[in-house]
């Protein structure tokens, strides 16, 4: 029920545990994201973050954000991820 729901938002939905695995993500984070079909193939999770964040204006940036979020679990985020294409996402950590 949970996957129907997730396939079923509107937003990009991925969601990580707090040793920074990918647990599950729905359709529409892959189609936002433009994650290529062969990294979705493989199952490589660093292979899938390497291919998010190679498309960032300010990849440093980002992965500090992440990793403070990785050491803080109790802090919600919500903020913009400006991408090199023009594109913005809003990243929304709840808690």
């Amino acid at each position: 029920m949970l996957e129907a729901q997730q396939e079923a938002a509107i937003d990009g939905i991925l969601f990580v545990d707090e040793n920074q695995n990918i647990l599950s993500y729905n359709q529409h984070f892959v189609e936002l994201w433009r994650i290529p079909e062969s990294v979705i193939e493989t199952r490589d999770e660093q292979q899938f973050l390497t291919s998010m964040i190679g498309q960032l204006t300010n990849s440093p940036k980002f992965v500090n954000e992440v990793e403070n979020l990785y050491h803080d679990v109790k802090k919600s985020v919500r903020d913009e991820i400006d991408l090199g294409d023009g594109r913005t996402f809003e990243r929304i950590v709840p808690l």
